[in-house]
């Protein structure tokens, strides 16, 4: 992981081989994060997704084994149960250029992971929401 900083937060530049959920989290605690927003772009592989069950209230989840080209990885920081939270959604594709997304649980960085990471000293929380099933924010 490298990272600079920038006028609105950082530029964060994740490589081969990093687990790209796990680095956001490691990189907004080690910068202690209690909220902000994230954008980035690259290459990713074996990319999980879920997408959210509103009737059964879970994630089913699908796996993309090989290389894919990310096209939108988005997502927001906030605190769940007192540490940075990252919530991520992803765009990507395939060799054939077939799009696919969801609620990105795990992928790892294939060539690059190139993120602008957008911070606020505003403190935001997740909060489990048991109609819906999901930690929500708390604002």
């Amino acid at each position: 992981m490298e990272w600079q900083k920038s006028d609105f937060g950082y530029y964060l530049k994740l490589v081969k081989g990093e687990e790209v959920v796990q680095s956001l989290t490691e990189f907004a605690s080690e910068h202690g994060m209690e909220s902000g927003a994230f954008s980035g772009i690259g290459a990713f592989r074996d990319i999980s997704v879920g997408y959210f069950n509103t009737k059964t209230q879970d994630y089913p989840v699908r796996e993309f084994p090989g290389t894919h080209k990310v096209l939108s990885c988005k997502g927001n920081f906030a605190l769940k149960d007192g540490a940075p939270f990252p919530h991520c959604h992803i765009l990507f594709s395939d060799v054939h250029y077939q799009a696919y997304g969801g609620h990105l649980l795990e992928a790892t960085v294939e060539v690059t992971g190139e993120f602008s990471v957008f911070t606020s000293t505003n403190e935001i929380h997740r909060v489990l929401d048991k109609d819906i099933g999901l930690d929500l924010w708390d604002i």
